[in-house]
């Protein structure tokens, strides 16, 4: 811009030269907008690298949740920032009209938003990890993977179950994989005669 700003004066004008003003300063904040979003995929590093450390997948599931959450809002506001501040572009009707559309998709998408939300409290509770058995709304079986929208279990008998989460979160669990021990319970025959001592 400092370069050709003599020559975009003299030749085409000052109203010319605003809008080449406009345009390269929205080249450089796409650049530094580029550069927040690739320093998302930083901050995800650091928090995988401390996530290995622990034994449970939850931390894994926080961090994928945490990452896509940034770099939206990272898009957004890089958005808003260039075409409403600096290219001088009526965003709040778009704003207003992509609200109405969000609730309208909120309206139609609930039931995988309530999963998205399961996913989350389960994250928070901890009800069981993957390679426990576990009973789920009348499903038996071992925790195969827990993703956003179902947790996948395979039964006894070999099937391949999907649960949604938000069954998952609002229904009893039981958690065989965490028993602290096995009871057996055995019954014995004996005639009435049977003295005391074999009985004993």
């Amino acid at each position: 811009y400092i370069s050709a700003f003599p020559l975009v004066v003299t030749m085409l004008g000052m109203s010319v030269n605003v809008f080449f003003l406009r345009i390269c300063l929205a080249y450089s904040a796409l650049g530094i907008s580029i550069f927040f979003y690739r320093s998302v995929d930083v901050i995800n590093r650091l928090m995988v690298n401390f996530a290995q450390k622990t034994q449970t997948q939850w931390d894994d599931l926080i961090v994928a949740i945490i990452t896509r959450a940034l770099k939206i809002t990272v898009v957004l506001l890089c958005v808003i920032l260039i075409g409403q501040n600096i290219l001088g572009l009526k965003l709040t009707a778009l704003l207003a009209g992509a609200g109405v559309i969000g609730l309208g998709i909120s309206f139609a998408a609930k039931d995988t938003i309530s999963n998205f939300f399961g996913c989350i409290m389960i994250s928070i509770d901890r009800p069981f990890k993957v390679g426990e058995r576990v009973v789920v709304d009348g499903h038996d079986g071992v925790v195969e993977n827990i993703c956003f929208r179902s947790t996948k279990l395979r039964t006894l008998d070999g099937h391949f179950v999907t649960v949604p989460n938000e069954k998952v979160a609002n229904s009893s669990v039981r958690n065989i994989g965490m028993r602290p021990f096995l009871r057996n319970v055995a019954g014995f025959t004996m005639v009435y005669d049977t003295p005391y001592e074999d009985m004993v």
